[in-house]
């Protein structure tokens, strides 16, 4: 058990932490489990993290991170409003689906999480649901959306997908694009004008 940071990488660590609260929950997980599923000291983790709330403070900020980098890509395509909200409601299931104990943390931890690190998510899925939202608006208004509140819609469009960590099962008869596209489907269709 005496290995020393040169023989793990902080993602490593991450992605232990990671099995280790999604599992127990973060309050219930020690940096010395971690270290003992690493087979290292609790002196290697600091080498890189200096405490637990920095493990799931990289987490976090992973999570966010791949939802930035998929809706920059979307937003800055050349393509109608109305297409571009959906690719970005597929871009998030998917996101839900491949990230499955990520996006648990993401969305059970919030609670457990200190307030300088829950101020700045909610900041940034405040901006990322402006954008949605500003993106159902012109889908109204070229006729593509039904006109209902905007701002109801999207949290009522991706809340609903959120919850699909929950659910998922990756070893199922579907595949993740299979289930993405069904729940797409299933929710446009409501919304669709």
């Amino acid at each position: 058990m005496g290995r020393n940071a040169r023989h793990i990488s902080p993602q490593a660590i991450v992605e232990v932490a990671a099995r280790l609260f999604y599992a127990n929950g973060y309050k219930n997980t020690s940096l010395e489990e971690v270290a003992k599923i690493l087979q290292v000291t609790r002196p290697a983790i600091y080498h890189y993290f200096k405490s637990k709330e920095d493990i799931i403070h990289t987490i976090i900020q992973q999570v966010l991170e791949k939802v930035r980098a998929y809706a920059e890509e979307i937003l800055a395509k050349p393509q109608p409003a109305h297409r571009k909200f959906e690719e970005l409601l597929h871009r998030h299931i998917l996101l839900i689906l491949e990230n499955k104990i990520e996006m648990g943390i993401f969305f059970e931890e919030q609670k457990n999480l200190p307030p300088h690190i829950t101020q700045k998510t909610l900041r940034f899925i405040d901006e990322y649901y402006s954008q949605l939202t500003h993106l159902y608006r012109e889908g109204v208004k070229t006729g593509h959306f039904i006109d209902k509140n905007p701002s109801l819609a999207v949290q009522t469009l991706f809340g609903a997908c959120n919850w699909a960590y929950k659910w998922y099962n990756p070893s199922g008869t579907c595949s993740k694009e299979e289930v993405a596209q069904l729940i797409l489907e299933m929710l446009m269709r409501g919304y669709r004008a």
